[in-house]
């Protein structure tokens, strides 16, 4: 539900072999649990200010409307250590497209996380989860800047869902069905780019051709709620703007 020293660019460019997830995933099952405390400030109009997820949620929703799916594709993002802060640790893009999460409890979700540790070097693993279950690992071969991803989510019933992630640019794909007994809402699709307690600097992330399907109608980001991060310092980390193909972040 995720040091600006030298960095070396061969080492930006690419990624070395994928990290543990097990930091990771403790940090996405924190950061979900407490993403609706965090503050929000008076954000510009269909923007919410939150501490941990920049991008956009349709949520608008007819009686009886549920939300079935979500996909699209982004190019694999280059995690830099941002220019004020200490380079004494890891920093993370988690970058995801999910189901609810946002005014229900459970999440079905799938993305990449991207880390640069204080060394510089820069690790990826393409991941699933059902929130509040844990975060698991696909097995999608190396992964690397610049990479092509297509990922698409659904849900059949709300308590069994599929998840495909696809590497455009080496051919690799994975993908996983499962059932959950915590049972999702319907109520939200989103794209995000996630922070985990040490958002990396990744420049812009952008969603093609973003759409949500639910069991009624076909929807665009187009009137999407905005997203964006705040610290908690009251520092704004993103900016979130969509149009009817496209979510673009940009950490600011």
């Amino acid at each position: 539900m995720k040091f600006l020293l030298a960095v070396l660019p061969t080492l930006l460019a690419t990624a070395i072999a994928a990290p543990s997830p097990k930091l990771n995933a403790k940090a996405r099952l924190a950061r979900s649990a407490s993403r609706h405390q965090s503050s929000k400030s008076a954000a510009a109009a269909n923007d919410e200010y939150n501490g941990s997820w920049g991008g956009a949620a349709v949520a608008d929703l007819n009686s009886g409307e549920v939300v079935t799916g979500v996909s699209a594709t982004f190019t694999v993002a280059t995690p830099a250590i941002p220019s004020d802060v200490s380079s004494s640790d890891s920093y993370t893009e988690s970058t995801w497209i999910g189901i609810d999460g946002d005014g229900c409890n459970n999440l079905w979700q799938s993305g990449i996380d991207g880390t640069i540790d204080s060394n510089g070097e820069i690790s990826y693993y393409a991941w699933y989860e059902w929130y509040p279950a844990g975060t698991e690992v696909f097995d999608l071969g190396t992964i690397s800047a610049g990479d092509v991803v297509n990922v698409n989510v659904t849900t059949d019933g709300l308590s069994k869902g599929t998840a495909t992630i696809e590497n455009v640019t080496t051919g690799k794909t994975a993908t996983k069905t499962m059932t959950s007994t915590n049972t999702l809402c319907g109520l939200t699709a989103e794209w995000i780019m996630e922070d985990l307690g040490a958002l990396a600097s990744f420049g812009t992330v952008t969603f093609d051709n973003a759409v949500a399907t639910t069991n009624q109608r076909t929807l665009s980001p187009a009137t999407a709620q905005l997203m964006d991060i705040e610290n908690d310092s009251n520092v704004i980390l993103t900016s979130t703007t969509v149009d009817s193909t496209s979510v673009a972040i940009t950490y600011k």
